[in-house]
């Protein structure tokens, strides 16, 4: 009679939580692809939205992360997945969000000015923008994650698109946490890269 081996439980564990490797074509996928329906519904929430503005912005700035992290240039020597655009737009963004409820409330009044500048009822402008923001949202939240700094990414693109502020804020505060230096910062956004994958 064969005896079956005993697997040791903290194995398993380790064994489900490893991440997964990916080739750099897989990263540049995303980053690329950010580039293409997310970028055009994008466009289509800043219009909606008369352009100018704190929301505006944002929504550009924070899709923005996910293709300067990973596009395919951001593997180049010296890039560091981005790390110095990434940076300084993860501070951009938190300046703007310190106090989400006071982003609100500017949001608001700059979109009832935006609605009265383009001569438009500013009900029927906010109802647009919403719908605008939703699929902004959708949008991003269909590009594919291979690791925790594309979901956290994603999670800030999908805060701000349901006018979440405080979960926006909270998402680009995880970013900031690996922004203390570019190798740190490429460890995290690269996680599960195989280096010499093409």
């Amino acid at each position: 009679m064969r005896h079956r081996q005993k697997i040791d439980p903290s194995q398993l564990e380790a064994r489900s939580s490893a991440q997964p490797q990916y080739p750099k074509s897989a990263f540049a996928d995303i980053g690329d692809g950010q580039r293409g329906v997310p970028e055009s519904v994008m466009l289509e929430a800043k219009r909606a939205m008369g352009v100018y503005g704190v929301l505006p912005m944002s929504v550009e700035d924070a899709g923005d992360l996910i293709h300067r992290a990973n596009h395919s240039g951001s593997f180049y020597q010296g890039q560091n997945a981005g790390y110095v655009d990434v940076k300084q737009k993860v501070d951009v963004l938190l300046s703007r969000l310190k106090d989400p409820g006071l982003f609100e409330q500017r949001y608001r009044a700059e979109l009832a000015m935006n609605a009265k500048t383009d001569g438009d009822d500013p009900v029927q402008y906010q109802k647009n923008t919403d719908k605008a923001l939703l699929k902004y949202a959708r949008a991003h939240s269909k590009l594919r994650s291979l690791n925790e700094s594309h979901r956290v990414m994603k999670k800030l693109c999908v805060a701000l698109g349901h006018q979440n502020f405080a979960e926006a804020k909270a998402q680009l505060l995880k970013l900031n946490e690996h922004l203390g230096s570019t190798a740190e910062w490429k460890q995290y956004a690269h996680e599960g890269l195989i280096e010499d994958g093409s």
